[in-house]
């Protein structure tokens, strides 16, 4: 039975492919770091800017007045316009591929951050120690990408009943990611949602079959792509 999810809390496809990490280890100490040099020269300005995106009718707007009048640098809000203009392209293509697509899609379900009612004070703590995708999970495979191109692998599914995906944006402040799961003769399983330099994203997606091929994808709205890394069990 196919079951079609949305849930609030708070993109056609091509194919590329990326140069793997040479270890797991690659993938996490890459992905808790952010390589726009705005954003490693104020983190703290960065993760203050997430204050004004606002979530509204599944879009996100950014309070320019309310950024610039609690002084967020002019560099973080015009990367964080771009960034939010991204983001809704990719959920506008989202849309449009899930209709297009409503044959081969078995599961479906979207998480969209709401930004406002994050504790900023404890994402500055967390961010200081450095180790957030480390406590998220541990990666036993790379899906990382360098572009908004979707990344599809094929790997064999022995007897494991979840797929675990982090992610991270490389250079974004805010970006949406999309991952997925089928089986040989399955439809595609989805699990989206957006996260921030500051909060790598986690989504989980049940296996239903085993002994069998599994082909995962990953994208993400970051022009530069993402760092994700998946692990089965």
């Amino acid at each position: 039975m196919k079951k079609i999810m949305y849930v609030l809390l708070g993109m056609l496809f091509l194919s590329c492919t990326e140069p793997a990490h040479e270890s797991v280890e690659d993938i996490e100490n890459e992905i808790s770091k952010n390589t726009a040099m705005l954003v490693q020269s104020n983190p703290e300005n960065a993760i203050n800017s997430l204050k004004f995106v606002i979530l509204r009718d599944n879009r996100y707007y950014l309070d320019e007045e309310g950024a610039k009048r609690n002084k967020i640098e002019p560099k973080i809000i015009n990367k964080l316009k771009q960034d939010l203009l991204d983001v809704n392209k990719a959920l506008d293509e989202r849309e449009k591929f899930l209709q297009q697509s409503k044959g081969t899609i078995r599961e479906y379900e979207i998480k969209l951050m709401d930004f406002q009612k994050m504790d900023v004070d404890s994402l500055k703590k967390e961010y200081k120690k450095s180790s957030m995708l480390r406590s998220a999970t541990v990666v036993s495979g790379d899906l990382s990408t360098s572009s908004q191109s979707e990344r599809i692998i094929t790997v064999y599914n022995p007897d494991n009943t979840k797929a675990i995906f982090t992610a991270q944006g490389r250079t974004a402040i805010v970006s949406f990611h999309t991952f997925g799961a089928s089986s040989t003769f399955g439809g595609w399983q989805y699990k989206d949602g957006t996260g921030s330099f500051s909060t790598p994203i986690t989504r989980e997606i049940s296996l239903y079959t085993n002994k069998d091929n599994l082909r995962l994808s990953y994208r993400t709205s970051d022009p530069k792509g993402g760092i994700c890394g998946y692990k089965l069990q």
